[in-house]
């Protein structure tokens, strides 16, 4: 969804309600989100996140749109590279055997596989 598409959803979402102005404080109250969220989002100073894309065609009453969109795979929270900076960072040694950085460095260790 562009930021063109969101402004023209919430205008298209007042209209079906009558003619109400919907504003972009109504629209973050509905998608949880503070106002100057929805107007970084309209200007394209963030990117809109898939949920809430999915979140405004539902409220807009776009059914077909919102559950056409595929759930996207997220990354993984932690890459490979990431968990090798943190064993390294957290690895007993560092930290003179404690219980704690055995423990991490455990669990650390069971996401490699």
């Amino acid at each position: 969804m562009t930021p063109k598409e969101l402004r023209d959803l919430r205008i298209k979402l007042g209209q079906s309600m009558g003619g109400l102005a919907v504003t972009q404080e109504m629209l973050a109250a509905w998608l949880h989100v503070a106002a100057n969220t929805v107007a970084r989002w309209e200007r394209g100073e963030r990117r809109i996140p898939h949920w809430a894309e999915k979140e405004a065609y539902r409220i807009a009453g776009n059914w077909d749109e919102a559950f056409a969109l595929a759930e996207p795979t997220p990354p993984p929270l932690l890459d490979k590279r990431r968990i090798r900076q943190l064993l390294q960072l957290c690895h007993p040694d560092k930290h003179d055997g404690s219980k704690a950085a055995h423990d991490v460095t455990a669990w650390l260790n069971s996401l490699r596989d």
